[in-house]
């Protein structure tokens, strides 16, 4: 049994947290087959008994699976995450727990002490067909956290029935955020974190179970703020037909945790996912410890309300920007945001920088704001490979230095480029039919002869709008999403040239930045795979 007197030390569990130990990819790409195996990984890992039941099957078939541990005399803590198929910081956080409880319970008095004070009921992944499709609602159309009332979805009537078996004392409601969102608009903050201690009547009132909810939140509250100050109370209405204000109202103790957004600095999706597990494993703490019943509730009320958003993802201010068909610049500022693509490559999503804003955006707000006056802004640079050499990795990275942000390859290449790179390339890859992309190549050597990183800058530099028409000429013949344009609506590849030395000061690729203030970014940002013409080999 683990001593009571063993302290929470917040960095201590922070610098504790992996989330690549419980999971080795990119936590957006987790599907539902991931799911089932990370399960099984945890109950082969765990020391101590584990109980994995099939509670229901998706309308798409699905496996919905419970995972039963912990003290059967502990108090009941009911746990469900992804019941919305676009929100996955929540599993990454819960996964990266479990995965903590699992493998290192023996050597972590506060994993031992949740252990020995608690008995859980986790359903890790309520909606797979959502996050197979990655999107909000199951297969069906229906938004599963509506669905308490009705209980019209096999997914609603299984977390309805495990909490009239299990009877928990509390229940842990995990989610994400709408990216962007913020606190007071009078004085915006990025959140990083949301909690609600959810009501159970449309008066909001205060009973003893929403008064413990309270007590752990404010728990929460000390800890998360020791990493950050980004955190909010998650504003919304009684929601009977909501899964949380439906177990608060049955006698259960509900709370809901909302994973944000951080700024690229701050460590972005993976610092919220690691604060939501910081979360987690603090409130778990203070009810196994018994804080709750010690801690004051009324902290609750001091968290500010998420009561804002902010416009755009990333921002350029004060830029010129350049016209790829009169090769006239203007002054203009560009915004854009990031959101998943309908677009699959080997059944795998990808994901889109958009450009959503550009002209005069002084009084705009964004997660992450550049000032680039005086600087020449201009879509990235196309190049068309007609060289393997160029596709490898690292060439490929040294273009991106140099303002390149698309490469046209011909569709035979396409399997074997996508056994490389994977889902995520360095840059954007566009394929086109081999003829086409003969004919391509031979006029953007007459432009470019040798595509190496200083070639294409000193093409672009003394023969601009012949290189951007060439660009735009691609994009006009093959369809390939306006990747010439910074108009609103097109993919978000941006090049800012530096005015002293004419050479890139920064590079986005797909709304991501791959070059800051010269220096290349690591990991890269998103690239993408898009099929314009012909079909992959």
């Amino acid at each position: 049994m683990a001593p009571l007197e063993v302290q929470f030390r917040t960095t201590d569990v922070w610098e504790q947290l992996d989330l690549a130990a419980a999971w080795e990819d990119d936590w957006k790409l987790f599907r539902a087959s991931d799911q089932v195996e990370l399960v099984e990984r945890f109950r082969s890992a765990a020391p101590f008994p584990v109980e994995v039941r099939r509670i229901a099957s998706s309308p798409e078939g699905w496996p919905i699976q419970s995972v039963a541990f912990g003290n059967p005399q502990g108090r009941r803590v009911l746990v469900w995450a992804r019941q919305h198929g676009d929100e996955p910081e929540c599993t990454a956080a819960l996964m990266t727990v479990l995965h903590r409880f699992a493998n290192h319970s023996a050597t972590d008095p506060i994993a031992a002490r949740i252990l020995d004070g608690c008995r859980f009921l986790v359903v890790p992944m309520v909606n797979p067909d959502g996050v197979e499709a990655f999107t909000r609602a199951n297969a069906l159309g229906i938004d599963l956290n509506r669905d308490a009332r009705n209980q019209a979805t096999s997914e609603g009537r299984a977390l309805v029935a495990m909490q009239r078996e299990f009877d928990p004392e509390f229940a842990f409601n995990l989610h994400d955020m709408r990216p962007r969102r913020t606190t007071a608009e009078a004085d915006p903050d990025i959140v990083a974190i949301a909690f609600q201690s959810c009501p159970f009547d449309e008066a909001s009132s205060d009973n003893p179970q929403r008064l413990k909810a309270k007590a752990v939140i404010a728990e929460m509250l000390e800890a998360v703020g020791a990493k950050t100050r980004h955190v909010a109370r998650y504003k919304s209405e009684f929601l009977s037909r909501g899964f949380g204000d439906a177990m608060m109202a049955w006698g259960v103790s509900s709370i809901l945790i909302e994973s944000g957004s951080a700024t690229r600095a701050e460590g972005g999706d993976d610092f919220a996912a690691r604060l939501h597990a910081l979360a987690l494993l603090c409130g778990l703490n203070a009810i196994a410890s018994r804080a709750d019943e010690r801690a004051d509730a009324r902290l609750y009320e001091t968290i500010p309300l998420d009561e804002g958003t902010f416009d755009f993802d990333g921002l350029l201010k004060g830029g010129e920007l350049l016209d790829v068909r009169t090769g006239l610049t203007v002054r203009s500022d560009a915004g854009w945001q990031t959101e998943s693509a309908d677009v699959r490559v080997d059944e795998q999503r990808q994901f889109i920088g958009r450009m959503v804003g550009v002209g005069d955006l002084y009084a705009e707000s964004s997660t992450e704001t550049w000032d680039v006056d005086g600087c020449l802004v201009t879509p990235g640079i196309a190049v068309v490979s007609d060289s393997e050499a160029l596709e490898e990795e690292s060439r490929l990275h040294e273009l991106v230095r140099v303002g390149v942000t698309v490469v046209v390859s011909p569709s035979s290449r396409a399997t074997a480029l996508r056994e490389r790179f994977g889902v995520r390339p360095p840059v954007t890859f566009v394929f086109v039919a081999d003829d086409s992309h003969a004919a391509l190549a031979k006029r953007f050597a007459a432009i470019c002869p040798k595509p190496e990183p200083a070639s294409v800058l000193r093409s672009f530099a003394e023969k601009k709008k012949a290189h951007v028409a060439l660009h735009a000429d691609v994009v006009r013949a093959f369809g390939a999403l306006r990747l010439c344009s910074l108009r609103p609506g097109c993919q978000a590849d941006i090049v800012v040239w530096d005015p002293k030395t004419n050479e890139p000061r920064h590079v986005f690729v797909n709304g991501g930045a791959a070059v800051l203030d010269g220096a290349a970014m690591t990991p890269h940002p998103w690239g993408r795979w898009l099929f314009v013409s012909g079909s992959p080999a």
